[in-house]
């Protein structure tokens, strides 16, 4: 049951609270690095580096990359305490 519960779960987002919103890199890594020491079950969701953005980077242009991390509901003061 664990399998099937697991592939849910990549499809049907569960309530998740957004803990963490930035566009700069070291600030997401950071983040990240500090919830899995936690022990905090976490998402990411990159958005942002499209085909259109690698075309605009082709012309000089800065691509805007979006890191937004979310963790479960019950988790989200203890996430909130640890990444301020």
């Amino acid at each position: 049951m664990g399998f099937f519960k697991g592939i849910l779960r990549l499809f049907v987002e569960s309530e998740r609270m957004l803990v963490c919103n930035t566009f700069d890199q070291i600030i997401y890594i950071r983040a990240k690095s500090i919830l899995a020491a936690e022990g905090i079950r976490h998402r990411t969701r990159i958005s942002g580096s499209t085909g259109a953005a690698d075309q605009r980077a082709n012309i000089g242009g800065k691509i805007p990359v979006q890191y937004e991390i979310f963790v479960a509901e019950e988790d989200e003061a203890r996430a909130l305490k640890v990444l301020r």
